[in-house]
């Protein structure tokens, strides 16, 4: 039941090579043609032209249904009989479809899952500029409320609504005329050409990275996951209290947190700066020494920008990034110091700074594990990893989107010459 079910993953292979296989053997051999005829009337009870096409093999006498035609040498000699006009089916009047779903405002939409069969669910959109984008995340099932518009061609972006998005291909004109109000179609491109929305297409193919991960979903509870308890390492983190003392320059490994950080050496050792406001945000680094007399904390990278007095920072746990890819980085970005509520500290998102490759499973997790300074530990956060499809998010729209349906659209003119 499995392999034949409707949302069946196998299924669904098989219609999207079935699918390209028919457009495929077209574009190779083109010998499919479309075909008028019949130019005598429907009889009363429902024969063709006089001709039995009933499957019982005689007259059902029924005259509100038109007998079908049914697969037999006999039919493919009517049919034949019956042919005024024909025209040859070119690819440029074929096209992969996808089931439409327009951008609107304040609605839900489903985010992309590599861990749930997304067959016929609302993951991608069709904005009102014809650009298709798949939605990476939905802010924990937010409605959205900012139209995407970016069409960066690697990454992913972000909307003031907090919706993730990722930019698949614009629709060009010459494929417009396949729109209708329940199917869009859906673009192959095999070279960068010469157009501004091929190369776009072309060029977000070419970007995609196997298996990265640009998004870590966390649930309510684990932002919240009592990060202001004194208690334990939480006790540490510093969500942009204080600024720098003084500046460093771009290249520096090191920075002067304020006088009133921790005066005990080690503090944040293994922790990372997030540069968050002010000169040089946003940048991070891991502290690989702190000297509490002094508040110089050692960096791990130099920094890419220089960093000003004045210049908002947080502390907080580092993330780690496992699985049986490489490469992956990225951060826990917080919510800003609330003077109103001095001691909340709740976690506002992951932010990953690169995407790594090649992943099929992986996990998140807080360095340090444990902290030598306090009781307790970061133990119990977690995350749902999001990784990229087979070749990355953009490599194969086709396969992506789900395009398991094809359009033909062939038009006869009363008066051309056919």
């Amino acid at each position: 039941m499995a392999a034949t079910g409707s949302n069946s993953p196998i299924r669904t292979a098989i219609r999207n090579y079935t699918a390209n296989s028919f457009i495929e053997s077209l574009r190779e051999k083109d010998n499919l043609f479309l075909f008028v005829g019949k130019t005598t009337g429907w009889t009363a009870d429902g024969v063709f032209s006089g001709e039995d096409y009933s499957e019982s093999g005689g007259n059902t006498g029924n005259t509100s249904i038109y007998n079908h035609p049914i697969d037999s040498v006999n039919e493919d000699a009517a049919i034949s009989r019956n042919i005024v006009a024909m025209k040859a089916i070119n690819t440029s009047d074929i096209s992969y479809m996808i089931p439409r779903v327009d951008w609107l405002g304040s609605t839900q939409y489903v985010q992309y899952n590599h861990e749930s069969n997304l067959t016929d669910r609302r993951y991608y959109v069709m904005t009102d500029e014809f650009n298709v984008y798949k939605c990476i995340s939905n802010n924990n099932n937010a409605t959205t409320t900012n139209k995407p518009s970016s069409t960066q061609t690697s990454g992913v972006s972000t909307t003031r609504d907090g919706f993730m998005w990722k930019f698949m291909y614009t629709i060009p004109e010459e494929l417009r005329k396949f729109i209708s109000a329940s199917y869009v179609p859906v673009p192959v491109v095999t070279s960068r050409g010469f157009d501004d929305v091929t190369q776009r297409q072309f060029d977000v193919q070419s970007n995609a990275v196997n298996g990265g991960i640009h998004f870590v979903e966390l649930t309510n509870a684990q932002k919240q996951d009592n990060w202001n308890q004194a208690g334990n390492g939480h006790g540490n983190i510093d969500v942009g209290q204080y600024q720098l003392s003084t500046g460093s320059l771009v290249g520096a490994t090191t920075v002067t947190l304020n006088s009133s950080s921790s005066s005990s050496n080690d503090q944040y050792n293994n922790m990372t700066i997030v540069f968050s406001k002010g000169q040089g945000a946003i940048q991070t680094s891991k502290i690989t020494d702190y000297v509490g007399s002094t508040r110089v904390a050692t960096l791990e990278t130099p920094l890419r920008m220089s960093v000003g007095t004045g210049t908002t920072y947080q502390i907080v746990p580092s993330l780690g990034i496992s699985g049986d890819g490489v490469s992956a980085e990225g951060y826990l970005e917080f919510n800003g110091y609330d003077s109103t509520n001095t001691t909340a500290k709740t976690l506002k998102r992951i932010v990953i700074t690169n995407p790594g490759k090649n992943y099929t499973y992986s996990s998140v997790f807080t360095i340090p594990a444990s902290h030598g300074n306090a009781a307790g530990d970061y133990a119990g956060f977690s995350g749902r990893v999001s990784i990229a499809p087979k070749g990355g998010h953009g490599k194969d729209a086709v396969i992506e989107l789900g395009a398991k349906y094809i359009t033909i659209l062939k038009r006869f003119e009363a008066l051309e010459n056919i």
